[in-house]
């Protein structure tokens, strides 16, 4: 399920979704064509997932078209998708759109995700965002760790999917170490709380700088790092001062500032068991577990595999 882009010389990117299966990267004349057709099709979003969306992403999503149907589903299989993003127009394979449902709401916020890159054009959202309450400093830190959390969750996205699609098991020794022996349904919720997170951190919006006046965990008698509701997919991240202390002396329950981000995006996305034995490194754990699943991406990103 990870996005993949595909570029022609002027046109705006294809953001899909992958499915297990063929992996092939060409995009038919008869695709662009159906693609092009579709151009003012589609359906808006339905107005409670609208406004739900549009506050979690502060973002407008007005113009927003959402295509179902025999031909999108046709269009999603002609590039092995379950979804994909073009411009404001996204198109769901057959059975993909349910944003009532758990999976469903986070495949719908990742590919609207999409909706808002192509069309600011930002390189980097990071590199222009002022996040919340946030001083200059605070500012350089959250980006940067947002920065390195992404990279990370892209490269884990990417191998959890390739695993799934069979063409490239390498991620499977990571997988069974810090989860355990873990089903193909297992595998899958597992990959759509990762996509869910990437969502959370690719929205600035998202994260806010506090102190024990404007959020009570940030004060005594057990001042936080940082607060986020789980499960909240598009909920405020709350970080306190202790996230902009040197790394050595956060003294959070990640010792990265990065990884503690990822960890809180985590949160959002359903992750919120977290069972850490003693030592480093967590051992084999539930698909609860948030530390089995910020050690795996870890793990993916590092290539120590």
């Amino acid at each position: 399920m990870c996005s993949l882009r595909r570029r022609g010389k002027k046109e705006k990117p294809i953001m899909r979704k992958a499915e297990a299966g063929n992996s092939g990267m060409s995009v038919s004349t008869s695709f662009a064509s159906s693609l092009n057709a579709s151009k003012g099709g589609g359906s808006p979003l339905p107005d409670g997932t609208r406004s739900f969306m549009e506050n979690a992403f502060s973002a407008d999503f007005s113009e927003v078209r959402i295509h179902t149907g025999s031909k999108a589903s046709e269009m999603s299989r002609g590039i092995n998708s379950k979804a994909f993003t073009h411009g404001n127009d996204i198109y769901f394979n057959e059975c993909q759109y349910s944003p009532n449902t758990h999976s469903g709401k986070s495949l719908l916020a990742h590919e609207l995700t999409h909706t808002i890159h192509q069309n600011t054009n930002q390189k980097s959202i990071g590199s222009i965002q002022r996040f919340a309450d946030c001083n200059v400093s605070q500012n350089q830190m959250i980006r940067d760790g947002l920065t390195r959390a992404r990279r990370r969750s892209t490269r884990a996205i990417r191998a959890v999917t390739n695993l799934q699609n069979g063409s490239d098991r390498s991620a499977a020794g990571s997988l069974a170490r810090f989860f355990g022996e873990v089903t193909s349904a297992q595998i899958t919720i597992i990959l759509d709380r990762m996509n869910a997170a990437d969502g959370q951190l690719n929205n600035p919006a998202l994260w806010k700088c506090d102190t024990a006046a404007t959020y009570s965990h940030c004060g005594p008698p057990n001042p936080w790092c940082a607060g986020t509701l789980c499960p909240s997919i598009g909920a405020i991240t709350h970080l306190c001062p202790r996230v902009f202390n040197e790394e050595s002396s956060m003294g959070c329950v990640e010792s990265s500032r990065s990884i503690l981000l990822q960890h809180e995006a985590l949160r959002a996305a359903g992750v919120c068991g977290g069972v850490q034995p003693p030592g480093d490194m967590t051992s084999p754990g539930s698909i609860n577990n948030i530390f089995s699943y910020s050690r795996f991406m870890y793990s993916i990103a590092s290539g120590s595999r």
